[in-house]
């Protein structure tokens, strides 16, 4: 095909290596084009990645959002003009590293979902759509999450309106076939939820959804509760890290503290629940991560998976009473081990021995809490044909 322009997304570290070993076989069977980076990882590491042999690769970065910015390189590309103008841009010239004015998209800007090129409906698993309903987390304030940083404007751009999900879903679903769709939100917004719930059910469309959530009050509402179910919500990820411990504030969620009620209420609505746990924060300790795993097993019936995080220090956060330990040879860490002055701290190596062993005793118990394909396979389709998937994948894992 020989496109004009080829854009890479690194959203996590792993992609780092994959991504320069395909601009290099690129480049070797002789693509003169141009090769973009941009997504959360090079966003996050920043001036780190302005290397002279970075750009030896390729031939720019986009920091941020890009949907102003690419579509201003290509005029640059196709009209011969500068690029010094485009936003959010970092690029080379004549050996010199140049970093463009940084700009952060506003509601009215977001780009819409476009999977026309894709092989929709062929892939492992119950297939399913992304939606976006908002740019980053309407809370941001969590002191261990670097994940709204990438977004820009302290974390969060705004939502988009409710009519435009509303017209994706109709869309694609006409499109595809295909009515099952997962928020990629950080955080599902009351406001728009019940809007977009309301517009589903009064044009009678029929889809599934999921999407992350924070355990704030609204969702106590049972009224709501039965609105965005009647929608098609079938499942709901939550950050529960420690239950009910006044270690808890550390973490600045600022969000309810009575998961109980909470997840009795999801249960009651026929809304599924994914929990994230976290453990090792510094000031909480081995009890705390105890008792939120017998919390959990002890109301197994009301939690469909859930995931085991040891705490890391996460570059772009500011944890109290803690110091990053930075290596200068390893300037493109997004994770930084750590000294922290709360006695009695957990060690980086204490921390992930402990979330090893609270792995091994839900796999005792509830082995499908934990298996790696939850993502692909739950809320969406038969709970028999889930449930065989998952056995098959358990089994698999423990041969």
């Amino acid at each position: 095909n020989n496109p004009l322009l080829i854009g890479i997304s690194v959203t996590v570290p792993q992609q780092l290596l994959p991504t320069f070993e395909f601009c290099r076989l690129l480049r070797i069977e002789g693509y003169e084009g141009k090769i973009i980076l941009g997504g959360n990882m090079i966003t996050r590491i920043g001036s780190n990645f302005n290397l002279p042999w970075v750009f030896e690769l390729i031939d720019g970065l986009i920091l941020f959002q890009g949907e102003n910015s690419i579509p201003d390189y290509l005029k640059c590309i196709l009209n011969n003009l500068p690029v010094s103008n485009v936003p959010n841009l970092v690029w080379e010239n004549r050996g010199e590293i140049i970093s463009n004015r940084i700009e952060y998209l506003k509601p009215n800007e977001f780009s819409r979902p476009d999977f026309s090129d894709l092989r929709v409906g062929e892939y492992w698993g119950n297939n399913y759509l992304t939606l976006l309903g908002s740019r980053g987390c309407y809370y941001g304030k969590c002191s261990f999450c670097a994940i709204p940083y990438a977004y820009g404007n302290n974390g969060f751009l705004g939502h988009d309106k409710s009519s435009n999900v509303f017209e994706d879903i109709v869309f694609n679903t006409e499109k595809f076939g295909i009515n099952n769709f997962k928020f990629t939100d950080e955080a599902l917004h009351p406001t728009i939820l019940k809007i977009l719930s309301e517009e589903i059910i009064s044009h009678n469309v029929e889809c599934n959804f999921e999407g992350y959530a924070r355990f704030d009050s609204f969702w106590k509402n049972e009224q709501f509760l039965k609105l965005v179910s009647k929608a098609g919500l079938k499942k709901v990820y939550l950050g529960l890290e420690l239950i009910q411990s006044s270690k808890r504030d550390l973490l600045n969620k600022s969000d309810s503290d009575n998961a109980l009620e909470m997840l009795q209420k999801f249960n009651d609505a026929g809304i599924k629940v994914h929990l994230f746990t976290l453990f090792g924060y510094p000031g909480t300790g081995v009890d705390d991560a105890i008792n939120t795993i017998q919390f959990a097993l002890k109301h197994q019936k009301l939690i469909d998976t859930l995931d085991v995080f040891p705490f890391y220090y996460a570059k772009h956060t500011k944890v109290p009473f803690v110091k990053p330990i930075i290596y200068k040879n390893k300037d493109w860490a997004i994770e930084y081990d750590y000294k922290t002055e709360i006695e009695g701290a957990l060690k980086k190596e204490e921390v992930g021995f402990l979330c090893e062993k609270l792995e091994d005793v839900i796999w005792d118990e509830r082995p499908e809490w934990l298996h790696p394909t939850y993502r692909m396979i739950s809320p969406f389709g038969s709970n028999a044909k889930n449930n065989q998937t998952q056995q098959r994948v358990i089994e698999a894992i423990y041969a």
